[in-house]
Order: C-alpha cells, then structure tokens, then sequence
C-alpha cells in the first residue's frame, strides 16, 4: 500500500524535528556557553557606559558592533561575538538616550512655563527674541508629537 502525501509530509516534519532536537543535544552546551559570553560581553559594556554624560551615547549598530568588537579583542571568541553580543547592550542605550530626550524636553518646559507665569520686568529672556520662540516652538512640537 502506498503511502499517502499527508502522511509522506507528516513523516517528513517527524523527521526534521527529530533532527533538530538530536542536533540541539549534541551542541546545547556549546550553544549554551556562546550565549552565556555573549550576555556577559554586554554586562561589560554597560557597566563600562557612561550614561551620565550629558551627550547622547552613539547608538548606531555600527558604533555598537565597534564596541563589541573592542570588548571582545584578544580573546577566542572575537570571531563569533560580532554576531552575538551586543543586543543587551543596543537595548540600554536606546533606554538611556530616550531618558535623556524625556529630561531635556521636561527641563525645557518647565522654563517656558516659568517663563510664561513671571512679569516680562522680571525676566529679561522672555522679551519676544526670534530664538527663544523659535525654541518654543520646537520643544512644543517634540512634546506633542507621538513617542516612538
């Protein structure tokens, strides 16, 4: 009796999962080790970071891939950490760069509203000057646009 394209293609995924769990068997504790480097190559990335410079950190894959490669220079497993590390580390610089965005625009409004509840007498900045509407203007936009 012939077999059947259904059973035919339900032997076929038996037997792919079969080899994808006796693959994973042999190469857990490999695989295992590589991710636990990779995890630790981040922790010393952002024990390392500067967040509390008031600059922005570069943030681009490029400059992140950078330093990756740097934390891993000289070590065995240079080669393969390119592709592994670094995607805690992505995730904390986003985190920090977004806190400081969200800091300058609170700082920032809380002196136009300051600006804006004192007698013009008392603060001289507050007289009408192109940069300081221009200013406003762009702080107002960034706080009413949609947060990404």
């Amino acid at each position: 009796m012939p077999i059947s394209k259904r059973d035919k293609k339900r032997n076929q995924h038996i037997q792919l999962q079969q080899d994808i769990v006796e693959d994973f068997t042999l190469n857990r504790d490999p695989y295992y080790k590589a991710q636990l480097i990779a995890l630790q190559y981040d922790m010393s990335l952002i024990t390392q970071a500067d967040p509390y410079n008031p600059e922005p950190m570069e943030d681009s894959p490029d400059e992140i891939a950078r330093a990756v490669e740097e934390a891993a220079a000289g070590t065995p497993y240079q080669a393969e950490m390119s592709k592994m590390a670094g995607r805690w580390y992505s995730e904390f610089v986003h985190e920090v760069n977004e806190a400081k965005e969200a800091k300058e625009i609170e700082l920032t409004q809380l002196v136009v509203s300051n600006c804006q509840s004192l007698p013009w007498a008392i603060f001289g900045a507050c007289t009408g000057d192109e940069n300081h509407i221009a200013t406003v203007r762009l702080l107002t936009w960034l706080a009413e646009r949609p947060s990404s």
